[in-house]
């Protein structure tokens, strides 16, 4: 092509330039992410920026969320900025500032791991990051991979201070339907969702030496 090729990156070039852009913000607790239309280079999505905007991430916001909100501003983008644009002849071009530069890495499924060591903030924003459509984040209960596709994050009821202090990876209260469990992790407690029996007041989650094994 004479002019060449315009990319789409689902962040604000040139932050968390890489894979899996949609994940990694909510893992690492961001406040907004955005859309970049950019001229692909050899390098990695470090191209001239054409136009790009940003949206927010709320608080409980999933990766279908996220994806969602890309979708809306991609659209935006291409019919009110890109594509008229073009038309014209108006081939922008924005060098990026790379000293403001970030990088998401490849992820992997053993990635999806839930160390319940960890604190409950921590893995409720994994939740979030992996679940539909991503493969879910994971963890073991009697060689038995279990998926968790939805969490909160709670604290103990007033009278049972004692909960946030069992070990990590134990259910410390299901409710009276069997559907919402308590498992204490490594700062606090985070609510689950796993079928009716499936897990009582006591079981605990397996370590990840059997996902390694």
């Amino acid at each position: 092509p004479m002019q060449g090729w315009l990319g789409h990156h689902e962040s604000m070039l040139p932050k968390r330039r890489g894979r899996a852009p949609i994940v990694w913000p909510i893992i690492h607790d961001c406040a907004e992410s955005g859309v970049s239309f950019f001229w692909l280079t050899e390098g990695v999505d470090d191209g001239d920026i054409f136009c790009q905007a940003p949206f927010l991430i709320g608080p409980r916001d999933t990766s279908a969320d996220l994806l969602d909100k890309v979708n809306t501003v991609t659209r935006d983008l291409l019919l009110n900025d890109v594509l008229p644009n073009l038309k014209v002849g108006n081939f922008k071009r924005t060098p990026q500032d790379h000293s403001q530069a970030t990088y998401c890495p490849r992820r992997t499924p053993d990635m999806g791991f839930v160390n319940f060591h960890t604190r409950n903030t921590e893995i409720e924003r994994m939740i979030r990051a992996l679940t539909h459509p991503y493969p879910g984040a994971f963890c073991w209960h009697r060689l038995k991979n279990i998926y968790l596709w939805s969490a909160r994050v709670v604290t103990p009821h007033e009278h049972h201070p004692d909960l946030i202090y069992q070990r990590a990876g134990t259910i410390v209260w299901v409710s009276e339907d069997g559907t919402r469990q308590w498992v204490a992790c490594g700062g606090g407690l985070l609510e689950i969702y796993l079928p009716a029996g499936r897990m009582q007041v006591g079981d605990r989650f397996d370590g990840q030496q059997y996902y390694e094994a």
